[in-house]
């Protein structure tokens, strides 16, 4: 199991980690956001209190890997975490990222985070979660569901996750295969309304994942 007892996990990424955290408030219930971290810490709060686990969201909507290296220092290093999950790459793949599609570019960038991270904090573990997308071919939410284009650079990208898993030692967790699975046995706008922000069943797939992968299911 990769989760140890007074761990300090830090969940970061973009708006699909984000999912309407609330900062302010003292309870977990809120400040987790009401997507997959507040499921998995829930889940494993409930299964294992003993392990005194303290979690941290600090997913914001829109970003990316530039993004994400900008505020690291204040929203990864100065928590001093002990596991550090992330989710991105979704913004990474969007027309109107200025690296969109190049490959080089996200790996440099990701590592850079992982590297900084490392040397910053010797012992910390990672893992990291592969982005997705998914057509939905009559989104309700047009405007904001990928283009084949967004698609097609995702599609480049995802390979850079376990890519960077095996050179840190981390956990890669797969997501693609896991939403293109669920899509079998319902349509995509099931698991996410617009291809990229996920249903509460779509967070619940996540969670399990992400379960699955740190401690066993």
């Amino acid at each position: 199991m990769m989760i140890r007892p007074n761990d300090t996990i830090l969940c970061i990424g973009d708006s699909i980690t984000h999912a309407h955290r609330r900062p302010e408030e003292l309870h977990d219930c809120y400040y987790l956001g009401g997507g997959y971290v507040k499921l998995a810490a829930a889940r494993l709060n409930a299964r294992q209190p003993e392990l005194n686990l303290r979690w941290i969201n600090r997913g914001e909507c829109g970003d990316n890997v530039a993004r994400l290296k900008a505020r690291w220092q204040r929203d990864c290093l100065d928590l001093k975490p002990s596991l550090v999950s992330i989710l991105v790459g979704i913004n990474d793949s969007g027309e109107s990222c200025p690296h969109a599609g190049d490959v080089q570019t996200f790996e440099h960038l990701y590592r850079n985070l992982l590297q900084t991270t490392r040397d910053a904090l010797p012992t910390v573990r990672f893992c990291l979660l592969e982005p997705f997308g998914l057509v939905v071919p009559t989104p309700p939410l047009p405007a904001q569901a990928p283009t084949p284009t967004r698609l097609a650079n995702l599609k480049r990208i995802q390979p850079v996750i376990p890519r960077l898993a095996n050179e840190f030692d981390a956990i890669p967790i797969p997501l693609q295969t896991v939403f293109d699975e669920a899509c079998k046995r319902a349509p995509a706008a099931h698991w996410a309304l617009d291809g990229v922000h996920p249903s509460a069943a779509g967070h619940e797939l996540i969670a399990t994942q992400w379960l699955k992968h740190l401690v066993g299911g």
